[in-house]
């Protein structure tokens, strides 16, 4: 939805279909980025949520848990600084 209007979204995100869902391919060269993936690569990315990693059926997948808040900041604060917020796509 933020993407429908234009509005930067930040998402951690795991690697279980990593490339089908994001990170979004560029369309062209006019149109912004709005669409902000966080993730740490790892070589198991594409496991189609058949993780290799031991967890607790209530603990978050091990790709996304490596996800670390200060990673997520740090694209935020970077979003703002460049000011994208409030701005619209030519």
């Amino acid at each position: 939805m933020a993407a429908a209007v234009d509005c930067p979204v930040v998402v951690p995100f795991g690697g279980w279909q990593f490339g089908r869902f994001l990170p979004y391919p560029k369309f062209s060269s006019d149109r912004q980025q709005m669409i902000f993936p966080v993730v740490v690569e790892m070589p198991c990315f594409n496991c189609n949520w058949k993780c290799i990693y031991p967890r607790r059926a209530d603990d978050p997948l091990y790709c996304v848990d490596q996800v670390s808040i200060d990673a997520v900041w740090k694209v935020t604060r970077d979003i703002v600084d460049r000011k994208l917020i409030g701005e619209r796509r030519a």
